[in-house]
């Protein structure tokens, strides 16, 4: 089963990806921790599961009221990136329903994508997610 630190430890690893600015300043996007907060307090609402998280508005307006504290100059408010780059990390897996089949999703989900498009935490952070004093600890790390 995974250790609590051990899951801590591959949220600080996130591929997130680096910007540089006008200036020559450079700084890592938020998106991949932002969508992972939006998530957890999705979870909190009762509004997904850690097996069944949602493509959902209630997603996007929690990731766009944190994205718009951080945001950097040519940051963009783009949720949908995460949601299908987050399955390069190691314990997220998204998919596209349709009415006979579950397929992996190969690329950002739409607008027009809610209620057919959703994910799942994988190996064992589903299990870990699932505890409220779990969670608080994950936030406090992202």
């Amino acid at each position: 089963m995974l250790k609590l630190s051990k899951a801590i430890e591959q949220l600080y690893a996130l591929q997130v990806g680096v910007t540089s600015e006008a200036d020559g300043t450079r700084h890592e996007r938020p998106h991949k921790p932002l969508l992972l907060l939006a998530v957890f307090d999705l979870l909190d609402a009762g509004l997904a599961t850690p097996d069944r998280i949602p493509w959902c508005q209630e997603l996007r307006d929690r990731f766009t009221h944190r994205f718009k504290l951080v945001r950097q100059h040519n940051d963009s408010n783009t949720p949908e990136n995460p949601f299908r780059y987050l399955q390069g990390d190691g314990f997220w897996a998204a998919w596209k329903e349709t009415a006979d089949a579950k397929q992996p999703l190969t690329s950002p989900p739409l607008v027009g994508d809610m209620g057919r498009v959703f994910a799942h935490l994988t190996d064992g952070f589903d299990i870990l997610v699932a505890l409220p004093e779990n969670r608080k600890l994950m936030r406090e790390a992202l």
